[in-house]
């Protein structure tokens, strides 16, 4: 017992505790992982809604990683707007743990606002076969840019492929079921209006 109580004891009693600051694999993964093709399905799906649980789950995550006083749902229900904030604190955490790796988060931001804001103005096109090309246009470029905002939470959390959250889960599914039901609607509206 002594040898056990002496090892744990330091030789200089006015010396500064010491303690291990590497990083463990909980802080790293201070956002949301999950693969890309899940993220792609799921986003293509639910035209888009996805977005505002992704949003919610990074918020969360760095919430709990950085105690940083943030609202998750609050920042979900308005992730357009919050979009640059949540691109910007990924690359910020990425830069402080030391990795370095380039994938302008700026730039995808104020893409994937863009591509937000000419979605919102689809709805003044009165043709419906030009309004669902536009729809599929639009969320093809938006689905691409948070496939590479993912790759870099990925390889952040140092999971590339995102193999911890790659299957989709019975909630995924009723999620995709209830986002194909929503595109069927969408076709039947624009095939009646065809004939």
């Amino acid at each position: 017992m002594p040898n056990k109580r002496r090892h744990l004891m330091p030789s200089n009693p006015y010396s500064p505790p010491a303690a291990d600051c590497t990083m463990g694999k909980d802080l790293l993964c201070a956002f949301y992982v999950v693969s890309k093709r899940k993220l792609a399905v799921l986003f293509v799906a639910t035209l888009g809604l996805y977005f505002m649980y992704w949003s919610y789950r990074n918020w969360k995550n760095y919430r709990a990683a950085t105690a940083v006083r943030v609202m998750p749902s609050v920042r979900a229900v308005m992730s357009v707007w919050f979009t640059y904030a949540l691109f910007r604190a990924i690359d910020r955490r990425i830069y402080a743990t030391g990795f370095r790796y380039k994938w302008y988060p700026r730039f995808l931001a104020l893409t994937f606002i863009l591509l937000c804001v000419l979605e919102s103005t689809r709805i003044w096109i009165l043709d419906l076969q030009l309004s669902l090309a536009i729809l599929m246009v639009l969320l093809t470029l938006q689905v691409s840019c948070l496939m590479r905002v993912q790759v870099a939470i990925n390889y952040l959390a140092d999971d590339a492929s995102g193999r911890q959250n790659s299957t989709l889960s019975p909630i995924n599914w009723m999620w995709i079921v209830l986002g194909l039901c929503w595109w069927g609607l969408l076709t039947s509206l624009i095939l009646a209006g065809l004939s």
